[in-house]
């Protein structure tokens, strides 16, 4: 009796609840529990804002500095997917460098001073605050925090985002993370680090039960590839010492490839099935260590339904013929030749009919294309640019499209060559400024440069490294802080994560730097580039960042070609750069502070460079140039003549 009136009390209160609406709960899906969870993360982190903003006003030094330490270590929470979700935003408000820097999409002047975590971590952390300012700072970011709350509320959050975002961070602690570059002053790079890598543990423990039932093995490798991670930063804690190069082998390397798997083995989208744009990171590589890892066609014109060997053998063969220069005698080649790692090995090159030299030193043309801008005061924006600045240049090529245009018409070698690319009647054809464009970008798109020994170590080939090269890549992504300004992989000033934004450095390059006493040289560097709205004091004696891949090969070194060994180029940075050496720069953004370098570290951080070179399959030439009805025209030297 008692359980039928127990059956029958139950059937009353389900019909009751029937009644009323009552729904079961609707199931949430991995990217709907992620987004909740973000929410709440980012509630924490505007909690830590506001509780910085109370506590700087008592300007208790103590106190402050934790209260920072405590909002920094709420961003890391959230990291990952708030600058996937607005990169722009946490760059200009959140958690920018500490450097001026000019708006970006505006056709004037617009400064935007320093803002965020790292500016206050370096006012914070410095032997004497400026409350005032710091009081501003931190009243800013409170702000800004909050109106982020807002408008990340409204943003919709799939599967492929989170795979992306997760991976993106794992770029981010890699090349600003574990170098210090988000740590200026307080150190506090490996706590953060131990935040960023659990923030994505924890959004990826929402697909871990559904990866186990469909391939337990790729579970169990990216598990043991987080525990790995989690435990070395646990049991290494001194930030000078730690293995870097490990910890970016055993966790970031193998992470950033399953995780791919595990997207794709969940059926989840890729980039390229849902966006039309392009990116500067190419989302299907499975490795951050190799030339797949970039988009190249990101950074050129050429399309890669363009990108044929033909065309590139055009644009090697024009790369090499002194045809292009007024006196036909110089080349491409002449200032960037293959056996010298594509440079001259001339402090300057030497300027046509040997008038002079150029006005600085020739850089590689391996990797070159990984820019935003070219040249080393970025007055380039983009790849036929640069090349029509050589061509008119009066200290170049000295000459002009529409010359050059008409002298490669006049041979029907070169118009045969340039149709069959373009799939088009030779007889009919007519050489024009894209036909030269797309040759050349599709030849110096082919100049990628990323098999050198340390690539391949990384990316788990058989492959070993001296201890000497392991210990240089951990002091020159830690204590040498040489990767807060040439970021992994590239080992240039392109910024990571993003990869759209090339930085410039005020070094205070001496003109003699083996002279005494020292004096800066007098080039103005990207304040004088002529590109009106970057006429701004900060860009005084300011150069972009080259890649250190390569390095080897490259000798003198800096703008100016002041430096012939490495050697002295360490010590220079050894020092403090320009001040150290008694040139003082209001503006120089290297830290003036010592390194407190010793002589074998010096020579680790070298060794470890050299093992970044790479010209396998990329210094051929071409064996002879395309002849012309003009018979003057065909004794032109491979290469050019000087």
């Amino acid at each position: 009796m008692f359980r039928i009136v127990l059956t029958f009390a139950a059937l009353s209160c389900l019909y009751v609840l029937m009644l009323v609406g009552f729904k079961p709960a609707e199931k949430l899906y991995p990217s709907q529990i992620i987004k909740q969870s973000y929410l709440l993360q980012l509630d924490a982190f505007v909690s830590t804002c506001q509780e910085l903003e109370v506590t700087v006003k008592t300007e208790n030094i103590v106190n402050t500095r934790a209260s920072l330490l405590k909002a920094r270590n709420a961003y890391k929470d959230i990291e990952w997917l708030f600058e996937y979700v607005d990169q722009q935003g946490a760059r200009d408000f959140i958690n920018g460098a500490p450097l001026p820097k000019l708006e970006r999409k505006v056709p004037e002047m617009v400064v935007l001073d320093p803002k965020g975590l790292q500016v206050l971590d370096e006012a914070i952390f410095a032997d004497e605050q400026d409350w005032k300012s710091i009081q501003k700072l931190s009243s800013l970011l409170n702000k800004k925090a909050n109106e982020f709350r807002s408008i990340h509320k409204l943003y919709p959050l799939n599967d492929r985002h989170v795979f992306e975002a997760m991976r993106a961070e794992l770029i981010r602690i890699m090349s600003l993370g574990i170098t210090g570059f988000d740590t200026p002053l307080s150190g506090n790079a490996l706590p953060e680090t131990s935040h960023s890598l659990q923030s994505i543990y924890n959004a990826w423990k929402n697909y871990q039960v559904q990866t186990n039932e469909l391939n337990s093995d790729l579970s169990a490798s990216i598990e043991s590839a987080f525990q790995s991670g989690f435990n070395q930063l646990e049991n290494e804690t001194n930030f000078d010492t730690f293995n870097r190069l490990a910890f970016v082998t055993n966790t970031i390397q193998p992470l950033y490839d399953l995780l791919l798997q595990n997207q794709f083995g969940l059926g989840i989208e890729s980039y390229y099935e849902v966006e039309k744009q392009g990116n500067p990171i190419n989302f299907a590589s499975q490795t951050i260590f190799s030339d797949d890892f970039l988009n190249p066609y990101y950074f050129t014109g050429l399309q890669a339904s363009q990108h044929t060997n033909e065309l590139t053998d055009i644009g090697k063969t024009l790369f090499f013929d002194p045809v292009l220069s007024r006196n036909n005698q110089r080349s491409c080649a002449s200032c960037h030749d293959p056996k010298k790692g594509f440079t001259d090995g001339k402090a300057k090159s030497i300027a046509i009919d040997f008038n002079g030299t150029v006005d600085r030193n020739s850089p590689t043309v391996l990797n070159a294309i990984y820019v935003d801008r070219f040249f080393h005061d970025l007055r380039a924006s983009n790849l036929d640019l640069q090349t029509e600045h050589v061509f008119f240049s009066p200290k170049e090529f000295d000459t002009d499209l529409m010359t050059i245009i008409h002298k490669l018409n006049q041979s029907k070698e070169y118009q045969q060559l340039f149709a069959s690319a373009f799939n088009q009647e030779a007889s009919s054809f007519t050489i024009n400024k894209r036909h030269i464009n797309l040759a050349f970008a599709a030849y110096v798109l082919s100049l990628r440069s990323f098999n050198s020994p340390v690539d391949q170590y990384i990316r788990g080939e058989e492959v070993s490294l001296s201890a000497s090269v392991e210990n240089g890549f951990n002091l020159f992504m830690g204590k040498a802080a040489c990767g807060t300004c040439h970021f992994a992989p590239t080992f240039s000033g392109l910024v990571p994560p993003g990869f759209d934004e090339n930085e410039t450095e005020v070094l205070g390059v001496a003109v003699n730097p083996y002279d005494t006493p020292s004096v800066v040289d007098p080039d103005a560097g990207r304040i004088a580039s002529g590109t009106i709205k970057e006429e701004a004091s900060f860009y005084n004696h300011s150069f972009k960042t080259p890649t250190v891949r390569n390095i080897e090969l490259t000798a003198p070194y800096m703008h100016n070609g002041a430096y012939n060994e490495l050697e002295d180029v360490m010590n220079f940075y050894n020092v403090g750069g320009g001040a150290g050496i008694g040139i003082h720069l209001e503006n120089q953004t290297l830290p003036t502070d010592s390194l407190g370098l010793s002589d074998i570290e010096i020579q680790d951080i070298i060794a470890f460079m050299n093992a970044l070179t790479d010209t396998s399959g990329l210094t051929s030439i071409p064996q002879q140039l395309p002849v012309f009805e003009d018979t003057k025209l065909n004794n032109r030297k491979i290469g050019g003549e000087y």
